[in-house]
């Protein structure tokens, strides 16, 4: 019974360590002062190449084992001093220089050891990451970023937590540089091994390298804008307001950037009459333009503010709009046919709300003193009849007919 004693002992002290890994993760970016809480004046939002933000991904880890996509949503998470919905404007263009992963050394010694003895693997990689403020075009820096990771893995011992426990080497061009390095260790009976780790880190070192940075250009003078309304975005939304009114609600839709809900209150809870309601419609149109505006600054010539929900009930103003990036590209009107062709350029997205539009104000569109002459010829008693709407490569194509 010994031998047989012996062998189970023998399987349960090798099943404990079966299976073991070290794996020390680093990621450095060629930016100075340590990964730590950043502070700034404005507050700046990630956006992709048509300045849109929910889909403003930046592949900062293509190819790795890790692969991950960074959105503005991780730059609020570890920044959410510098970082927001609908702050001032930012893209990041990121170049990969060069990869390597895969290599391994010490393979023959682990196969004829039946894994005593470890096997290593080593991958690195290095990237230019360059951050351009818009609509402040001196606002532009570069940094590098460079991510290695080495392990060592064996089957039937724990000497692969021998290796690697020091810090990574820092690579020759970042004299200057701030890292975040980690270590794994896994096997059968230890297991502190958890991937959401190397993607979280990843977040964390980019979202600090792109927050100094607009520190940095800010202390310097690149960006003038400041945009303090999104700090105190209710109380200056509340000074636009009469006196009479308190906002009792004033919110961008969840899933979509150009719709908003608001409730508006009497203070003396009476009754709204329609005369004031034309007034707040007023003072809502330039509030909800302004603050669109803020977030799209390119679309300030063409904003038009529309409600397709606008009610009053009992002493409260309830609504809905709309923020349409809207403006006549050409009209074309035939006096004997008494028919007509409007393009209007619309923004991405807003086909169906834009339609709606046109519809209720066909007559003030087509009569616009801003477009083309042949709004002229149309008689000025005029009554407007719709026959065609479509959408035709990001135009809004209305053809109608006049009596």
């Amino acid at each position: 019974m010994k031998p047989f004693s012996a062998f189970i002992l023998l399987s349960a002290l090798i099943s404990c360590v079966a299976g073991c890994m070290h794996q020390r993760t680093a990621y450095f970016v060629s930016v100075e002062g340590g990964i730590k809480p950043v502070v700034t004046r404005n507050r700046y939002t990630l956006v992709d190449a048509k300045h849109k933000a929910e889909t403003a991904n930046v592949d900062v880890m293509s190819g790795s084992t890790f692969g991950m996509r960074f959105t503005n949503g991780g730059l609020r998470k570890f920044q959410p001093n510098v970082f927001s919905d609908d702050g001032i404007r930012v893209m990041l263009d990121y170049k990969l220089l060069n990869r390597t992963s895969g290599s391994s050394l010490g393979a023959v010694p682990f196969m004829f050891t039946l894994g005593v003895l470890p096997l290593f693997n080593h991958w690195e990689s290095r990237s230019r990451c360059t951050l351009n403020v818009l609509d402040n075009p001196d606002a532009r820096m570069s940094f590098e970023r460079y991510d290695s990771g080495e392990s060592a893995t064996t089957m039937f011992s724990p000497l692969s937590f021998l290796f690697y426990n020091g810090d990574a080497d820092v690579p020759d061009s970042m004299a200057n540089h701030s890292v975040l390095q980690m270590h794994t260790r896994y096997c059968h009976m230890i297991n502190d091994a958890n991937t959401d780790v190397y993607v979280s880190g990843s977040e964390e070192v980019l979202a600090y390298a792109i927050a100094a940075l607009l520190k940095k250009m800010e202390d310097s003078g690149l960006i003038t804008e400041v945009n303090n309304k999104h700090i105190d975005r209710n109380e200056t939304l509340q000074n636009s307001v009469s006196d009479k009114y308190e906002i009792v609600e004033f919110n961008k839709d969840d899933d979509c950037v150009y719709r908003y809900s608001f409730v508006l209150k009497r203070r003396d809870s009476s009754s709204v009459a329609v005369r004031e309601s034309r007034e707040l419609k007023k003072i809502l149109r330039a509030m909800i333009r302004e603050d669109y505006i803020a977030s799209f600054p390119d679309a300030s010539r063409s904003v038009v503010i529309d409600f397709p929900k606008f009610s009053l009930q009992n002493g409260k103003v309830v609504g809905k709009a709309v923020a349409l990036t809207f403006s006549v590209a050409s009209l074309k009107y035939d006096p004997h046919r008494r028919t007509g062709v409007l393009r209007i350029r619309i923004g991405e997205n807003q086909f169906e709300d834009a339609r709606k539009y046109a519809r209720k104000n066909i007559e003030s569109i087509a009569r616009d003193k801003n477009i083309a002459l042949d709004a002229n010829k149309i008689p000025p008693s005029a009554v407007f009849y719709l026959e065609e709407e479509k959408l035709n490569s990001g135009m809004l194509e209305i053809s109608f007919r006049v009596e």
